[in-house]
């Protein structure tokens, strides 16, 4: 099992396998949770039928887990290589369930082609991203229903009169005597929209690689047509 070995993978024909959703802090997890100053709580919430309490509690020991293990155990990952000699095992790998304990199974798929993976972002757990994904989602959608906003204001300030206000550009205004004024005033709104909409493909990739923290190249480009498709509607 190498990371390294994908680079072979391809060459030799053989078949590479990835393993994702392990988190870090399961390791240790049942030794933690008995030190946990909150365990009585949670028992005594389970002894009064408050049961959703207690899930509560759980839900948040668990992300305050992952949050803790990646920046005090950034070397950590969450996703794994193992690479076959032959086409079998990988078959048999991604089609049984596999699991490390009773409720976290682990998810496992064909490893993609080491190009089509960013490598900074491989260790980057999956709830850590699929967290920032959500705001990410929210944030972007509140940017749709507000899309028309900047669309109103260019629409109002891409004119003659308003370009010639800013200082270094009063020439604009006196182009053969504001000849020009009408043809100017005709096409700097759409060629100011189209380079707004020009810098959305650039905004959504440092939003998916850099915030999300997404793992493959193809990820990337499947959230940045998504996102520019609800831009354009």
């Amino acid at each position: 099992p190498a990371v390294d070995g994908m680079e072979d993978v391809e060459k030799e024909g053989t078949a590479g396998v990835s393993i994702g959703s392990i988190p870090p802090s399961s390791l240790g997890q049942k030794e933690s949770y008995r030190s946990r100053p909150y365990v009585w709580i949670r028992a005594i919430l389970w002894r009064m039928g408050v049961d959703f309490l207690a899930a509560g509690l759980d839900e948040i020991r668990n992300s305050t887990d992952v949050v803790v293990d990646s920046v005090t155990r950034p070397s950590m990952s969450s996703t794994g290589f193992v690479t076959f000699k032959t086409l079998t095992p990988v078959t048999v790998t991604t089609s049984a369930p596999l699991t490390y304990d009773r409720t976290n199974p682990m998810e496992i798929t064909v490893a993609p082609e080491p190009r089509d993976i960013v490598w900074r972002n491989v260790q980057i757990d999956r709830d850590i991203g699929a967290g920032r994904a959500f705001v990410a989602d929210v944030l972007l959608g509140l940017g749709v229903l507000l899309w028309s906003i900047p669309l109103t204001l260019i629409q109002a300030w891409a004119k003659v009169e308003n370009v010639a206000l800013i200082p270094g550009l009063e020439w604009v205004d006196q182009i053969q005597d504001g000849a020009w004024k009408s043809f100017i005033n005709g096409y700097l709104p759409v060629i100011t929209l189209l380079g707004l909409i020009l810098l959305l493909p650039l905004i959504f990739q440092w939003v998916a690689t850099s915030y999300e923290k997404r793992k493959t190249l193809s990820d990337v480009q499947n959230s940045i047509v998504g996102r520019y498709f609800y831009y354009q509607l």
